[in-house]
């Protein structure tokens, strides 16, 4: 188990959409902040109201992603390769694109940038104010 600090901020918001889907969007992003944030490393989590909905940022100190990779991150089974790949890590390359069909499905835009934590990956969800369904709970 590694040593990792997470730490949550911003305000309380809600993001509308389905419950299951949104709560594995969030797994997905922290699974991945986590296998990548070496031990004494950070992980922060924020959300913020916008003017037209809500952000979700989930940013981790460490070795980031070269902005040339950003595209292909949301492949399937794409893995990054570099210093941020290690053969010891476990996964094949599916969390993202899950990050990206169920932003999709709620009319939700992924960025991708440097994280303010060192030199880590800033991973920006922006959410609409209305969910994209009918029927769909707040998360």
């Amino acid at each position: 188990m590694k040593n990792q600090q997470i730490e949550l901020g911003g305000s309380n918001s809600n993001i509308f959409g389905d419950r299951f889907a949104l709560e594995t969007l969030l797994e997905n992003l922290l699974s991945n902040a986590g296998k990548y944030t070496p031990s004494g490393g950070q992980i922060m989590v924020t959300v913020q109201p916008e003017p037209h909905g809500v952000t979700l940022k989930v940013e981790d100190s460490g070795p980031g992603i070269a902005a040339e990779e950003y595209s292909r991150v949301f492949e399937r089974f794409y893995r990054v390769g570099g210093d941020r790949h290690d053969s010891n890590q476990l996964g094949c390359g599916l969390g993202l694109a899950i990050v990206q069909h169920i932003a999709d499905l709620h009319n939700a835009r992924i960025t991708l940038g440097t994280s303010s934590l060192e030199e880590g990956l800033l991973v920006s969800v922006e959410f609409p104010l209305t969910a994209s369904q009918p029927g769909t709970d707040d998360a």
